[in-house]
């Protein structure tokens, strides 16, 4: 079948799995691909292994990111991305956007590549969002960024809406009482949200 370009429009298969479909039952199944333990983070043209497992926040799901360093080194303030690829979409398929973005003189990006069930149910994308905020505070605040782009494709888009409830969560000083299940103390978010300079929706 013919490789999708990363420009060209959504449809299931881009280049590195479906685009969302939890299966015919309508429901997300907890699988063993789900729930194992990693063996280490998915790498492609521009993934670091060591890199993302020196992140500390990225929590138990961690093996579903990777991080990526610009191998051209641009200046120490380059802009930062979170790049948050379609259900079951491969780090290879999302190389093509990296690539984009680091011609353009990003420093690096943070590539999440979720499922459905890390998506939609309710566990992960309480643990998923705080760790996206909290890689845009890093960038920003220890990696110097001088901007923090956000690009979202397909679904994951709940997960950007789960990012805006944590920061509501935390304004209303009810951190810890909503439903993303982190402890109070220590956990404060919403002076992460002036830190995000863009934020994209991608089909």
């Amino acid at each position: 079948m013919e490789r999708a370009q990363p420009w060209q429009g959504g449809g299931a298969g881009r280049d590195g799995g479906s685009r969302g479909s939890a299966g015919s039952s309508g429901r997300l199944r907890r699988t063993a691909e789900h729930t194992r333990p990693a063996a280490g983070v998915e790498e492609g043209e521009f993934g670091s292994a060591a890199a993302t497992d020196a992140l500390p926040f990225l929590g138990k799901f961690r093996r579903r990111f990777t991080f990526c360093p610009n191998p051209k080194q641009p200046e120490p303030d380059a802009p930062a991305l979170l790049l948050v690829g379609w259900n079951w979409g491969s780090q290879r398929a999302l190389d093509g956007y990296l690539r984009w973005y680091f011609e353009a003189g990003f420093g690096c990006a943070l590539v999440l590549r979720p499922t459905a069930y890390h998506t939609y149910a309710g566990e992960p994308h309480k643990q998923i969002a705080p760790a996206l905020l909290r890689y845009v505070e890093w960038a920003k605040t220890k990696r110097g960024a001088r901007r923090v782009v956000l690009h979202f494709f397909s679904g994951s888009v709940y997960l950007y809406i789960r990012m805006l409830k944590v920061l509501r969560e935390d304004r209303e000083e009810d951190v810890g009482q909503g439903d993303h299940g982190l402890p109070v103390a220590g956990q404060r978010f919403a002076h992460i949200a002036p830190l995000i300079d863009g934020v994209i929706f991608d089909s």
